[in-house]
C-alpha cells in the first residue's frame, strides 16, 4: 500500500480512469454474486418472482426513484437487442410488475417491495463481506458522492437518466457506496458509446471488434471522456478511493475497457450495470 501513493500521485485523471475502471467493475460484480444467496432467501419461491428480474436489478436504484422512460431501459442494456428489451418490459407489464403509459414505465407496489428487498440483500452482503476489510466506507461513500456530482457536468444520456441512485434514509455507508459506484459506471458506459459511435460503429460492431488499433483508439478516447469526474479529487483522495476499492472482494487490477468492463483482449462489451 505504501508504494501505491507515489504511483497515483504521478498519474493524470485519464490514467486514473483507466486504472480504476476494472476495479470498480470487479467490486460491483462480486457484490452481486455475494448478495445472491441472501436475495434468494428474501425473495421467496421462484414462482413468486418476476419473469425477468435482471432489468429490475440493473435499474433498482432508478425505478425506486420514480417513473422511467423506456429509453432508460434501452440505454441500460446498450449491448442487448432492443427487441429483447422491449419484450422483457412487455412481459413484466403483463405480469403486473411494471406499468407502462406513453412509453413511461413505473413500478407496482409489489415491485417496490422486491426492490427494497434487493437493497436489503446487498446491505446484508456488505455487512458480512466488507465490514472486515478495514475500509472507511463512510469516507468512500462521501468521495463517490462527489464523483457523481462532478459526473453530471459531463453526463451522457444513460447517466443523465439513471443517476443519481435512490437512497433510503438510514441505509449503511457501504450500500450508499455500492449504488453510487454502480451509477458512476453509467458515466463510463456513455463515454464508451460516444467513443465507438465517433468511429462510425454500432453496438453490434463494437461487440464483434477484435483487438486492434481501432479498439485501442476507442479505449483511449473512452478514458479521456471518463476522466472528467476524477478531476475533482485530489491525488490523495484518488489514492483513498483506489486503495479502499482494492481491499474489497472482487477488486482486480486487470486493465478493463469502458462500457462496463470489456477487456482489451477482446472480451465482449457488458452493459454498465450487468452483474
Amino acid at each position: 500500500m505504501c508504494s501505491l501513493l507515489p504511483t497515483i500521485e504521478r498519474v493524470t485523471a485519464q490514467e486514473f480512469a483507466t486504472t480504476i475502471a476494472p476495479v470498480i467493475d470487479g467490486v460491483n460484480s462480486r457484490l452481486h454474486q455475494l448478495a445472491a444467496p441472501y436475495a434468494e432467501e428474501m425473495l421467496g419461491e421462484p414462482s413468486e418472482r418476476p419473469p425477468h428480474i435482471s432489468p429490475l436489478i440493473n435499474l433498482r436504484f432508478t425505478l425506486l426513484r420514480g417513473p422511467l422512460p423506456i429509453r432508460g431501459f434501452l440505454l441500460s442494456a446498450r449491448y442487448s437487442p432492443a427487441a429483447r428489451v422491449h419484450s422483457s418490459i412487455t412481459e413484466l407489464v403483463d405480469a403486473g410488475w411494471l406499468v407502462e403509459h406513453d412509453r413511461i414505465v413505473s413500478i407496482t407496489d409489489r415491485t417496490e417491495v422486491l426492490l427494497n428487498l434487493l437493497y436489503d440483500a446487498h446491505a446484508k452482503a456488505i455487512g458480512i463481506h466488507w465490514a472486515t476489510t478495514g475500509v472507511d466506507l463512510r469516507a468512500m461513500a462521501a468521495l463517490t458522492h462527489r464523483l457523481l456530482e462532478a459526473a453530471a457536468h459531463s453526463a451522457g444520456p444513460a447517466f443523465s437518466l439513471l443517476s443519481p441512485p435512490f437512497e433510503r434514509a438510514g441505509d449503511p455507508d457501504g450500500l450508499l457506496l455500492f449504488n453510487r459506484l454502480a451509477a458512476l459506471r453509467y458515466h463510463r458506459s456513455d463515454a464508451h458509446a460516444a467513443a465507438w459511435a465517433a468511429e462510425g460503429l454500432t453496438a453490434d460492431q463494437m461487440l464483434a471488434l477484435e483487438p486492434s488499433g481501432l479498439r485501442d483508439r476507442i479505449e483511449a478516447e473512452t478514458n479521456r471522456f471518463a476522466a472528467a469526474p476524477f478531476e475533482v479529487l485530489s491525488h490523495a483522495e484518488r489514492t483513498t478511493v483506489l486503495t479502499g476499492l482494492r481491499l474489497l472482494p472482487g477488486a482486480t487490477d486487470e486493465r478493463g475497457s469502458a462500457g462496463g468492463g470489456t477487456k482489451t483482449t477482446g472480451r465482449r462489451c457488458r452493459d454498465a450495470e450487468e452483474p
